[in-house]
């Protein structure tokens, strides 16, 4: 099976693209601050450690400061200069050390 992606540019007052734009909104206000990526990230670590992975690792960009935040918070270590100003770095990556699952 494949799969095809058309990216097409737009305007917020694109009447076809206004309802989606909507709806993005509304879900992402919906479900900000609900702890929705950090159940994710336990999840993927531990399916990870289940299927024999020691480590993963994470990159995101230098704009979405929340997932810095939460990659921090859940002991994956920066593989860069945090000191350094995020913009001049590009991608941020992460490392963590996976526990090993007890059988």
């Amino acid at each position: 099976m494949t799969f095809a992606l058309s990216v097409h540019r737009t305007t917020t007052t694109d009447p076809l693209a206004r309802p989606l734009l909507d709806e993005l909104a509304h879900e992402y206000t919906t479900r900000y601050g609900s702890a929705l990526a950090r159940r994710v990230l336990t999840v993927l670590e531990r399916e990870a450690a289940a299927r024999g992975y020691s480590r993963l690792c994470l990159t995101t960009g230098p704009r979405q400061p929340e997932a810095k935040g939460l990659y921090l918070a859940s002991g994956y270590r920066p593989l860069f200069d945090v000191s350094a100003d995020p913009e001049s770095i590009g991608p941020l990556p992460f490392e963590k050390f996976l526990e090993t699952p007890r059988p």
